[in-house]
């Protein structure tokens, strides 16, 4: 389904920025910290004082980052756990309602909010 409606374009842009930047960025966080046996604030605050804004903004952003995938890993467990041990009720759908069963499990299951998928469905 995410082919049709290109759910994976974002893709090639995700792997570029992670080629490109991330593992290089944290490769050299990593040896900079074991080379000098320091934490990054002591690292940047060795050069110049000035350096110091720079850490906590890698600091906040880090904190930042992980907030987000901490609340997204969340969802990925509640739905690990309502996989295994419940039934889906959206499984016996018809192929026509079945994204908008998916939607209204979410809505209701996942959320635990009430939402009238079927008003919806055609």
């Amino acid at each position: 389904m995410g082919v049709l409606t290109s759910g994976g374009a974002f893709l090639i842009p995700y792997l570029l920025i992670l080629a490109l930047l991330v593992f290089p960025l944290l490769t050299i966080e990593t040896t900079t910290g074991q080379f000098f046996r320091k934490s990054i604030f002591h690292i940047y605050s060795r050069y110049s004082k000035k350096w110091t804004g720079v850490t906590f903004l890698v600091i906040g952003v880090n904190m930042l980052i992980s907030s987000y995938y901490i609340y997204l890993m969340g969802y990925c467990f509640v739905y690990l756990y309502v996989t295994l041990f419940e039934e889906l009720d959206w499984l016996n759908l018809p192929e026509n309602k079945l994204i908008f069963g998916l939607k209204k499990y979410f809505e209701e299951h996942i959320l635990q909010s009430k939402y009238d998928s079927d008003a919806h469905v055609k």
